[in-house]
C-alpha cells in the first residue's frame, strides 16, 4: 500500500503476492473507498487522544514512548518469529471494540489469532489452513472455527516495515473500527443467502433469486454441482448447485440447476445472451436445433441488498496505469462502494437452468467424449449461424444431458459483428492460438506453404528437425516482419470456438491416460506414458508448443507415438481436424476483408468435425476405453487431498 496521502487510485505499482498480482493503493484510497464508512461515534483521531487501555493487561492502546501496546520497537527488529510478534495485536483490537461497545455499537467481528495450524494463502481444504489472522464473526466459536465464520484473511510480515507511528496508529484504528463494527453484508455475508441447519446432511441453503422484473423466487440448494475458484482466498468464485423452488416453505416443481456469479456490470447478463440467441433463429428447424443444444432459462437477475445493486471493485492489475475517473456507484453501505472505478465493477449475478447437465470434464468414456464434443460441434453450427460466437468452449462448459450436449455458460458469448472489440476471453487449456496472442497466424502459414511448393527437393534431415523444432530452416522464407493486417484490429470468429473444441478432444485423449490398461506393467508402457506426460505438460503449459502444433504441419501427428496403440487412430483423427483448421484459417486469412466471416465459408469444417469425431466414436464404442488422470489410472491409486467439484490436470 502506498503512503501518499494522494487521493488517487494507485501509484502504478503492481505487486507480487502470495496470492498473485495486486495493485498498490493509496493508504487515502482504501480507507476512504474501499474499507465500510466508521460507525457514529468512531473517531480515530478522538480515540488515539482517549487512549483506553489494555484489556486484561497493564498498560494503554499507545505506549508512553508512543508506541503500540505489545510492540516496543519496529517489528522488522524483533527476534521472535512473526507469528509470535503479532500475538500481542489481539489485544489492541480488543481496546478498539470495547470503546465502540462503550458508545452503543454493536460488533459483528473480532480479531482472531491463529494459535494453530498453518498458513496457506491458495486453498481451503482443512481446518488446519486457516492464515495466521483472521476477522472472525462474532456469532461464531473460537474453539471451534469454520471458514464461512470468517469475514477478513490476513497473513503477518515482518519484512519491509516502515515506522511512521502516528500515521500507522491512525490507519489501524481506523481499519479495525470499520471492519469490527461494519453490518454482516458490507463484510461478504450475504442476506439473500441462509445456511439450513439440517444435521448429518451436507449444508444447505435458502436463496432468493430476484427476477428483471422485480419478483423473488427461493430456491433451496439440494447438491453442489460446481464450485469454480471458490476456495481460493483471493477473488470470488463461481457456485452452481442442484436446487428446487420453495413456497410456503414446501418444495414445489422439478429440481434445477442455480448459478451464482459475479459478472462485469458493462456485459450481457447471461439470461439475456440465451434469450437473444434464440430471438436470433433463421427458422423454425433452426429454433428446434438451439432449444435441443442450449439451457432454458427459469429466472435470472442481478442480486439487490437494501435496494441497491450488489457489487463489488476488482483492482486493475492488467493496467500500467489504471483510469483514475470515478463515477458515484452506490453499493449496499451507502458509500462503500462511491467513486469506484466504473469499468473494473462486478455484479453480483444468479441465473437458473431447467436443465441440470453432468460437465464433460467429469466423463471418464472416450466414446461418451467424442459423440458429445460431435453434438457441441452441432450446437456451435447453430450459434454461428445465428451470428453468434461462445468464445469460452470448454470442458467445464459443455454439459450432457440426456445423453445429448448441452452448450453452457453464455456470459462471454457476443454477436460476432461485436467480438473484435472485446477483451481476450477463454479458458486457458481450450482458447484458440491466435485469441492467445491476438494476432492473425495463418496468412503467414500460406505463405511459406506457397513458398515450399516452389521450392526444389525434399528438406534435409537437419531442416526438417529445426522445422519440427519450431525452428525455421534457414532455407525456408522468413516471415515478414510486420502483420499482414497492421490495420485491422483482430476479431474473434466462429473458426476459434471450433479450435477450442478441438482442443477439448485433445485434452482427453493426449492429458488422461487409459485405465488399467493391460501392459502397464511394461517398459514400453512405462516409457509411452512417460512421453506422454511429457507432452500434455508441453501441450497444456506452454504457449510456444501450442504455436507450433497449430502452424507447423506434421508436428502434432509426430508427437503421437506416445499414445497407447489402441489409440493412435484416434490421434490420427485429431490430425485430420487440425489440418481442416488449418485449411479454413489459411482461406480465411487470405481475405481482405476479416472484420465479419461469413459462416458459409466455414460451415465445411463444423461438419468435418462431426463426422470426424462420430468416426472416433465408432471406433471407440466396441472398447469403451475409460480415461482419468494420470495420478489415478493405476488400481490402487488414492490422493491425499480429494478433488474439487471443477479441478483441472
Amino acid at each position: 500500500m502506498a503512503t501518499s496521502s494522494s487521493p488517487s487510485l494507485q501509484s502504478g505499482s503492481i505487486l507480487k503476492t502470495p496470492h498473485g498480482e495486486a495493485t498498490e493503493v493509496t493508504i487515502q484510497f482504501f480507507l476512504t473507498h474501499v474499507l465500510p464508512l466508521l460507525p457514529a461515534g468512531m473517531d480515530p483521531a478522538s480515540l488515539i487522544s482517549k487512549n483506553p487501555r489494555i484489556p486484561r493487561a497493564v498498560g494503554k492502546l499507545i505506549t508512553g514512548k508512543g508506541r503500540l501496546w505489545g510492540f516496543p520497537q519496529d517489528p522488522s527488529k524483533l527476534g521472535k518469529a512473526e507469528r509470535k510478534t503479532y500475538e500481542a495485536l489481539t489485544r489492541s483490537a480488543e481496546a478498539i471494540a470495547t470503546t465502540g461497545a462503550e458508545e452503543g455499537l454493536r460488533q459483528t467481528v473480532h480479531l482472531q489469532h491463529n494459535k494453530k495450524g498453518i498458513s496457506r494463502f491458495d486453498k481451503r481444504h482443512e481446518d488446519t489452513t486457516f492464515p495466521d489472522a483472521y476477522m472472525l464473526s462474532c456469532a461464531g466459536s473460537d474453539r471451534e472455527v469454520i471458514w464461512s465464520h470468517i469475514a477478513i484473511s490476513g497473513a503477518y510480515h515482518k519484512k519491509n516495515t516502515i515506522e511512521r507511528a502516528k500515521e500507522d496508529h491512525f490507519f489501524l484504528i481506523h481499519f479495525f473500527s470499520s471492519i469490527m463494527f461494519a453490518d454482516p453484508h458490507q463484510l461478504g455475508w450475504d442476506p439473500t443467502m441462509k445456511v439450513l441447519a439440517d444435521p448429518g446432511q451436507s449444508t444447505q441453503y435458502e436463496i432468493i433469486v430476484r427476477s428483471e422484473s422485480g419478483e423473488e423466487k427461493t430456491y433451496r440448494t439440494l447438491d453442489s454441482l460446481s464450485d469454480s475458484s471458490t476456495e481460493r482466498l483471493l477473488g470470488r468464485g463461481t457456485r452452481v448447485w442442484k436446487a428446487i423452488r420453495t413456497q410456503d416453505g414446501k418444495d414445489c416443481g422439478e429440481p434445477v440447476a442455480l448459478k451464482d456469479a459475479w459478472v462485469d456490470h458493462d456485459r450481457g447478463r447471461e439470461g439475456d445472451v440465451f434469450t437473444r440467441l434464440r430471438q436470433s433463429s433463421i427458422s423454425a428447424a433452426h429454433t428446434v436445433v438451439l432449444d435441443k443444444c442450449f439451457l432454458t432459462v427459469q429466472s435470472h437477475g442481478d442480486v439487490f441488498i437494501s435496494d441497491h445493486q450488489d457489487c463489488t471493485w476488482i483492482s486493475p492489475i492488467s493496467q500500467a496505469t489504471p483510469t483514475v475517473s470515478h463515477a458515484p456507484v452506490v453499493g449496499p453501505s451507502g458509500a462503500i462502494f462511491a467513486d469506484i472505478p466504473q469499468d473494473r465493477r462486478q455484479v453480483h449475478y444468479r441465473v437458473v437452468f431447467e436443465e441440470i447437465g453432468k460437465p464433460l470434464s467429469r466423463e471418464t468414456s472416450l466414446c461418451t467424449v467424442f459423440k458429445i464434443v460431435a453434438d457441441a460441434a452441432v450446437a456451435l453450427l447453430a450459434m454461428h449461424k445465428c451470428g453468434w460466437v461462445h468464445r469460452d468452449v470448454s470442458v467445464g462448459n459443455i454439459l450432457i444431458f440426456d445423453d445429448i450436449a448441452k452448450i453452457a455458460d453464455l456470459e462471454y458469448a457476443t454477436n460476432a459483428d461485436y467480438a473484435g472489440v472485446l477483451g481476450q476471453t477463454g479458458t486457458d487449456y481450450f482458447r484458440a492460438v491466435e485469441v492467445d496472442c491476438s494476432h492473425y497466424l495463418f496468412a503467414d502459414v500460406l505463405r511459406h506453404r506457397r513458398a515450399a511448393k516452389k521450392s526444389a527437393g525434399p528438406p534435409s534431415p537437419a531442416a526438417l528437425a529445426a522445422y519440427l523444432s519450431g525452428k525455421l530452416p534457414p532455407s525456408a522464407p522468413r516471415p515478414p516482419r510486420r502483420p499482414l493486417f497492421p490495420s485491422k484490429p483482430f476479431a474473434y470468429n466462429p473458426l476459434h470456438d471450433l479450435e477450442s473444441l478441438w482442443w477439448v478432444a485433445v485434452y482427453f485423449v493426449i492429458n488422461k491416460g487409459i485405465v488399467h490398461c493391460d501392459d502397464e506393467e511394461s517398459e514400453d508402457f512405462q516409457s509411452r506414458s512417460a512421453d506422454q506426460r511429457t507432452f500434455a505438460r508441453q501441450l497444456f503449459y506452454d504457449q510456444h508448443t501450442r504455436h507450433n502444433v497449430m502452424v507447423i504441419n506434421s508436428y502434432f501427428s509426430t508427437k503421437l507415438s506416445c499414445l497407447d496403440p489402441s489409440l493412435l487412430r484416434i490421434g490420427e483423427i485429431l490430425e485430420d481436424t487440425r489440418s481442416a483448421l488449418v485449411d479454413a484459417y489459411c482461406r480465411v486469412e487470405s481475405m481482405k476483408e476479416l472484420e465479419k466471416i461469413d459462416i458459409t465459408i466455414v460451415e465445411d469444417v463444423h461438419s468435418i468435425i462431426q463426422d470426424n469425431f462420430r468416426e472416433a466414436c465408432d471406433i471407440l464404442e466396441s472398447s469403451d476405453i475409460q480415461v482419468a488422470r494420470f495420478e489415478d489410472t493405476k488400481q490402487g491409486t488414492k490422493r491425499k487431498r480429494p478433488y474439487t467439484n471443477d479441478e483441472v490436470d
